[in-house]
């Protein structure tokens, strides 16, 4: 059985972002594989990561963050090496700065994230709102903004903006570990990602496994509906 970790569900659960593992574990079960979502909290032993199959940071408040930050970084050479590893690795909305190597917050003062991948958080005055469409490697990804921050220096981002903010390319992706802004959740929102990462996980465990014929589903219809709304949006 496949574990997946959940960091700080307590601290990460906004917009009901704990349903990426949901669909995840169902996108899973579909090709035979079964989940254990494993939910690691501040009060427990550090997790035991060579035997997770993802690790999961959901979203957070600013606020939160720090804390979640805190009660992490004790591990934070373990997770790295499990990045490096290839071990999948999922940081959405706001948590998505703990993958970085600095947050800088709006008076200056900079805190040592976790630094698996290069980059640095600049916090601004003003938040960023609204729904997001972008781009990887030709297929759109759908999801919704609400950050202070903004990624600079970084490498390899995730997607390349369509619509929804002024940043050229949003989130980073290295390796197996997908860092992003964006909710929605944003694997109920883009199914082909939920499978990308499915995919991503199966390879992992069987590197020269078949990988699965998947099958569609109302997820895929809703995923049209919702990029060809904000496309409409997009020309006016």
């Amino acid at each position: 059985m496949l574990k997946l970790y959940y960091i700080c569900p307590e601290l990460g659960n906004l917009y009901g972002d704990r349903f990426n593992l949901t669909v995840l574990a169902s996108a899973l079960a579909e090709v035979g594989i079964e989940t254990e979502t494993v939910e690691w909290r501040r009060s427990d032993p550090e997790p035991d990561l060579p035997d997770a199959a993802l690790v999961y940071f959901g979203p957070v408040t600013e606020h939160r963050l720090e804390i979640m930050l805190d009660a992490v970084r004790p591990f934070a050479d373990k997770l790295r090496a499990e990045a490096e590893g290839g071990l999948p690795m999922l940081f959405t909305g706001a948590a998505a700065e703990l993958a970085v190597e600095e947050i800088v917050k709006t008076d200056g003062t900079v805190i040592p994230a976790l630094g698996i991948v290069k980059g640095r958080a600049v916090r601004r005055e003003n938040r960023r709102v609204g729904d997001y469409l972008g781009d990887m490697d030709g297929r759109i990804v759908a999801g919704f903004v609400n950050c202070q921050s903004q990624v600079e220096e970084g490498e390899f981002p995730a997607f390349e903006t369509v619509f929804g903010i002024p940043e050229k390319t949003e989130g980073i992706l290295k390796g197996n570990l997908l860092a992003t802004y964006l909710t929605g959740p944003v694997l109920v929102r883009n199914p082909w990602l939920r499978r990308e990462l499915a995919e991503r996980i199966l390879k992992r465990i069987a590197p020269n496994a078949e990988m699965p014929t998947w099958s569609e589903d109302s997820s895929d219809r809703g995923y049209e509906v919702t990029v060809n709304e904000l496309k409409k949006r997009m020309q006016k």
